[in-house]
């Protein structure tokens, strides 16, 4: 077994799918593409919300965070924000990610600035 990125382990020869990881960092995601060929080789990007997504699909976003119920806003996001402009969110990160993911992280950064639902 190896370490990869946050403290996952991976079996030695297994192939690994790219991953998203998050950062610490306020506004901020890191982006953790583990290579497929090596478990230990990867590359991590720190980008914001604003670097994949305009300010009025953060705010659109937001305004779905705060009135759709907890267990709907990922797939919510995902099918009307994320899903639409994948391939620009694809492009920027420079590497293929799915929309729940990608929700997922956004609804992260909406917990960590606590935004009220």
């Amino acid at each position: 077994m190896s370490q990869v990125g946050q403290g996952q382990e991976v079996e030695e020869g297994l192939e690994e799918a790219p991953r998203l990881a998050i950062s610490k960092g306020k506004d901020e995601m890191t982006i953790m593409n583990t290579m497929r060929t090596s478990p230990r080789r990867g590359k991590s990007k720190m980008v914001s919300m604003r670097d994949i997504l305009t300010e009025a699909e953060i705010k659109t976003a937001e305004n779905l965070y705060t009135s759709v119920p907890v267990a709907e806003f990922n797939k919510k996001v995902a099918e009307e924000i994320i899903s639409p402009v994948l391939r620009r969110i694809n492009a920027k990160l420079g590497q293929e990610n799915d929309a729940r993911y990608i929700g997922y992280l956004v609804e992260y950064e909406f917990m960590k600035r606590g935004v009220q639902r």
